[in-house]
């Protein structure tokens, strides 16, 4: 008998207090933007002026191409150049007509 008048009087408090905490009735919305595109292609796909600012870079010349991705960011395009192996690794941006992109910060 305790027991029963216990679990009512816990269910009465829950109610009770289930309606002094106020609602937010704030609808949520959620939506997701991609606003970047990146798809890995070959090496071999990557435009001839990308692969002449590689081959005429000393720094990565004589280093094989592990990944190439084509980003498109804002109808934007720019080419992510990895070279070497995973643990001494370089990784470079370039635009469509071969220029670096520098990384800022």
């Amino acid at each position: 008998m305790k027991k029963t008048a216990m679990i009512i009087a816990c269910l009465f408090l829950g109610i009770s207090l289930s309606q002094a905490i106020p609602k937010n009735n704030v609808p949520v919305v959620s939506t997701l933007e991609i606003i970047q595109d990146r798809i890995k292609i070959n090496p071999e796909d990557l435009p001839e002026p990308v692969k002449k600012a590689i081959a005429e870079n000393e720094e990565v010349n004589h280093l094989q191409i592990s990944q190439a991705f084509k980003v498109t960011d804002d109808d934007k395009v720019h080419y992510v150049v990895t070279f070497g192996l995973e643990n001494e690794s370089i990784t470079k941006k370039y635009d469509s007509e071969g220029g670096e992109i520098e990384e800022v910060g």
